[in-house]
């Protein structure tokens, strides 16, 4: 492996296990006014570096994990979240699957504007069931979700060995920290 995709994608084990370690030993409550605004931070700063190298992809991925880390902290924390946390564990591996696909544009595009947009359509819908009734059938089934993470999993992995891109690279990690997110407590 050489280049900046592969240093990326190695060493971005570092900061999901990080992570994992620090949520499944959990932190003391001092720390809680930081972590909890963490992700949306570091999801402003992506964007406005994804607007100065032109990399629209990246700015969609950083509105994707930022609407998502929302959504797990606020409607979906809670016991009865509906059918919101099923939902999530179905679009959010399939967009951040569908993003290491898609040709990179600059953000200002009008394609990366539909991809953001479309990110956005996604947290209302995933809103919107989660106040709504409880989750039914298929889409109550924890199989499906880890189904598509692996699948999802496989087309960035893909997407990967064929650009060898960091962009790739990093969405891997993207596509590990989300499943421990979405999956982990099941």
């Amino acid at each position: 492996m050489r280049g900046a995709g592969s240093i990326t994608a190695a060493s971005g084990a570092v900061p999901v296990a990080a992570a994992w370690i620090a949520g499944a030993s959990g932190l003391p409550v001092a720390y809680r006014p930081i972590t909890d605004v963490l992700a949306e931070v570091l999801a402003a700063l992506l964007v406005v570096l994804a607007w100065r190298f032109r990399r629209g992809r990246l700015a969609v991925a950083a509105l994707l994990v930022a609407a998502a880390n929302l959504l797990l902290r606020g409607p979906l924390a809670g016991a009865e979240a509906g059918a919101g946390e099923p939902l999530l564990e179905l679009l959010l591996p399939l967009t951040i699957a569908a993003l290491a696909l898609l040709p990179e544009r600059p953000l200002a595009r009008p394609q990366t504007l539909v991809l953001a947009a479309v990110v956005l359509i996604e947290a209302w819908l995933v809103l919107a069931l989660a106040r709504g009734a409880p989750a039914r059938g298929l889409l109550a089934a924890p199989e499906l979700g880890r189904m598509v993470f692996l699948i999802a999993g496989a087309f960035v992995t893909l997407a990967f060995a064929a650009r060898r891109g960091a962009f790739e690279g990093s969405l891997l990690w993207v596509l590990a920290a989300a499943a421990l997110a979405v999956l982990g407590d099941r």
